[in-house]
Formats: structure tokens, C-alpha cells, sequence
């Protein structure tokens, strides 16, 4: 068997296709982007409060 050979360039282009893949996953979609961001931040700020107050 051989031994794979990766290289430092191939790691770049999969790190730019993610990035690339993220971006427009995040543009074309960006009312359920917003929506999902927005209720993150809520429900992260209300446990947070729920926290805070015990």
C-alpha cells in the first residue's frame, strides 16, 4: 500500500471550498441564516439570565 501524500496546497483548496461552500450557504439562504441567528442569541441570553439569577 502507499503511503498518501497530502500536500500543503490541497489543504488550502479545502479549506477555501469549505469557507467558499459557507459563504454561500450563508447568502443564499439568508432569511433562515437570520432567523436561526437570532434565535440562538435569544435562547442563549434567556438561559444565561436563568443562570445568573440562581
Amino acid at each position: 500500500m502507499q503511503k498518501l501524500k497530502i500536500t500543503k496546497r490541497e489543504i488550502i483548496f479545502f479549506f477555501l471550498g469549505f469557507l467558499t461552500f459557507i459563504i454561500l450557504e450563508t447568502v443564499l439562504d439568508w432569511d433562515g441564516t437570520k432567523k436561526g441567528f437570532i434565535e440562538g442569541w435569544d435562547e442563549g441570553e434567556n438561559t444565561a439570565a436563568i443562570e445568573s439569577n440562581n
